[in-house]
């Protein structure tokens, strides 16, 4: 979705549950919505996200290690910022850190195609099989 909050709302405009396959910040003019959208999708049970490379990034960010900056991602960190976004930050880190890099459902596999072999060693959940 890439920060795209107006495509991501047409998106999930449906009762089906949603599998969002990365990248739901950066690039776009509303990253902060977009992932609070994606957080009351995931809190009402209505949807998850696979680990995207600029979700990973942004992790790594709210975790306070030391990255290269580029622009998408200050501006993302820019809009979790302030009192208006109380709170979404440690939301959205939470979420990232226990998103899964994969999802495999019977004999199909969701990947989000910025996956790197680092993300397999990064985070405490791994991959999410049903």
């Amino acid at each position: 979705m890439h920060g795209d909050l107006t495509a991501f709302e047409h998106a999930v405009a449906t009762d089906r549950f949603i599998i969002q396959l990365g990248d739901l910040i950066d690039h776009g003019p509303d990253s902060a919505g977009t992932l609070r959208l994606m957080l009351d999708l995931i809190d009402d049970g209505r949807g998850m996200f696979i680990l995207g490379n600029h979700d990973r990034k942004l992790g790594r960010a709210l975790e306070g290690r030391r990255l290269r900056r580029d622009p998408p991602l200050e501006e993302t960190l820019n809009q979790l910022s302030g009192p208006v976004q109380a709170g979404l930050r440690e939301r959205a880190y939470e979420a990232i850190t226990e998103a899964p890099a994969w999802i495999v459902q019977g004999n199909l596999i969701f990947v989000h195609g910025g996956f790197h072999t680092d993300m397999l060693f990064e985070l405490r959940r791994l991959h999410w099989v049903r």
